[in-house]
């Protein structure tokens, strides 16, 4: 998308992207997205990835910032801040809308060492 203009090079520069496109512009779940959210981490970058892996790529670290659109559609529309990403938590309904991708450290609290869930939240479209 930003070797045909659609989006500026620099908005994604920081990231690591992952994912299955459709040919309807749907992003669909792949497998591998805890160590490529390890490794991003890592390299100081976030991620994209698709919605469904959201939730799986929060675990990586509180610091990530995650991206997990549905589709090209939704990604753009993000990073043109037509349509900003929310911050959604599963203990509450209510969401968090961001200007700019919030780091996900922001969106939730990291899981305590006896929990057995996934963190409790990831930047989704």
């Amino acid at each position: 998308m930003t070797a045909i203009g659609a989006l500026p090079h620099d908005a994604i520069s920081g990231f690591t992207v992952l994912g299955e496109l459709g040919l309807d512009g749907s992003i669909a779940p792949v497998a591998g997205v805890l160590p490529a959210a390890i490794g991003a981490n890592a390299r100081a970058q976030g991620l994209i990835c698709p919605a469904a892996c959201g939730p799986e790529a929060a675990w990586a670290s509180p610091e990530i910032e995650i991206v997990a659109p549905q589709s090209l559609i939704q990604l753009a529309n993000h990073f043109k801040a037509r349509r900003c990403c929310r911050a959604r938590s599963r203990r509450s309904a209510r969401s968090t809308a961001c200007r700019s991708i919030l780091p996900t450290s922001k969106a939730r609290r990291a899981p305590s060492a006896r929990s057995k869930s996934p963190p409790q939240a990831a930047i989704t479209c």
